[in-house]
């Protein structure tokens, strides 16, 4: 356990470094309008399934690719996608207090043209490598199917025959997956669900309370029910943040230090937050949420960077490694990590202002205009 907190220290450590310089280089931060803390957060949670996967890669000649025994090691990546859920239920929990059709296709529009134009870069580049390793036969139809199914998060399928294709990504798609499953289906109905309890004088803070006992409930029967806490606890955190006296509490020092006991026993007694550990996960997500920065670093300009980066290293990073270690040679330990990040961080810093940056500002367009003219057609018609 020792060499894994050192090594995640140093790569956190390197990490913030490489933000600090894009800062240097005039790489562009989120708006002020946003929340800091979440932004600076979200490249902590990135680079931490970076040390995830270099630990599973450090096992992977003993035992295969598996989720690793230790703790730690293990909420290294299913902790901090678990967080990543959080900060998705609790971004769209706005719109879902007010969906409409309209408003959904809006939301759906913009994750489309956030999500998959980065996926399809990571889909190019993984077929690239394939056809170096392997030499395979090129069948446009079997890698058009592939595509579609890697574009989509759905399911990594072997591509053009190359089973282990998955592996050169770390598997990380499931995630998105997930993530496409919540904008699809379960903003629609909770949007509904909120309707109702709003016509009933029921207060909404029922919403997220319901969510999160549905998902434990249900997660023998529903494969996703599993994850619905973790976007009940994003929803919650939004609850949380409108009440002010409760959310002035959670800014404050004290409220931060037991957010990291909390987190931190949660950490070496239990591999995921999807139980016992989701309370301690919560709380600190809430306190995150309600503005608290943990002493100014998840404020400071360098991790808000790699927040804005974030996307472009959980979907990248395991490229890098997976070239590193299978193509380069690269004997697979946990050293190699701080070094890994700064590669990782210049990839996808570029990623973000090559590819995510300029198709986010066409869907935006296409939010802005494209949609409210369609609409428009509509109603006169």
């Amino acid at each position: 356990m020792g060499a894994v907190i050192f090594f995640t220290s140093m790569t956190m450590l390197v990490g913030l470094m490489c933000g600090k310089w894009l800062v240097r280089l005039g790489f562009p931060l989120p708006s002020h309008n946003r929340v800091e803390s979440l932004d600076g957060l979200r490249g902590f949670l990135a680079v931490s399934v970076l040390c995830h996967h270099v630990y599973v890669w450090s096992r992977f000649s003993v035992v295969g690719w598996r989720e690793p025994d230790m703790a730690l090691a293990s909420l290294l990546g299913t902790g901090a996608v678990g967080l990543f859920f959080m900060i998705t239920g609790y971004l769209f929990y706005r719109t879902i207090l007010n969906l409409t059709l309209f408003k959904w296709a809006k939301m759906m529009v913009g994750r489309i043209f956030r999500i998959l134009p980065l996926v399809t870069v990571s889909f190019v580049l993984i077929v690239g490598l394939v056809i170096l390793r392997v030499h395979p036969s090129l069948k446009l139809s079997q890698l058009l199917l592939a595509a579609v199914h890697w574009i989509t998060a759905h399911q990594e399928v072997p591509i053009l025959g190359y089973a282990e294709a998955g592996r050169i990504n770390a598997y990380v798609l499931w995630s998105l997956w997930q993530e496409w499953l919540f904008y699809a289906v379960m903003v629609p109905v909770l949007g509904s669900a909120a309707w109702g309890l709003q016509r009933v004088k029921v207060p909404t803070l029922a919403l997220p309370i319901i969510l999160i006992l549905l998902g434990f409930l249900l997660q023998r029967h529903v494969q996703s029910a599993i994850y619905w806490p973790l976007f009940g606890g994003g929803m919650l955190a939004y609850e949380i943040k409108s009440r002010d006296a409760i959310a002035r509490k959670l800014r404050t020092p004290g409220a931060a230090v037991l957010a990291v006991a909390l987190l931190a026993f949660a950490v070496v007694t239990t591999r995921s937050p999807y139980g016992l550990s989701l309370p301690a996960f919560a709380f600190f997500f809430a306190c995150v949420a309600c503005g608290n920065a943990f002493g100014g670093v998840l404020t400071l300009k360098a991790a808000r960077a790699l927040g804005e980066c974030s996307f472009g290293i959980y979907l990248l990073h395991g490229i890098v490694l997976s070239v590193a270690f299978t193509d380069l040679g690269i004997a697979a330990s946990l050293a190699v990590a701080p070094f890994a990040v700064v590669i990782v961080v210049a990839v996808s810093a570029a990623a973000f202002l090559l590819v995510e940056r300029p198709m986010d500002r066409v869907g935006h367009a296409v939010r802005s205009e494209a949609l409210p003219a369609l609409r428009r057609s509509v109603a006169i018609a």
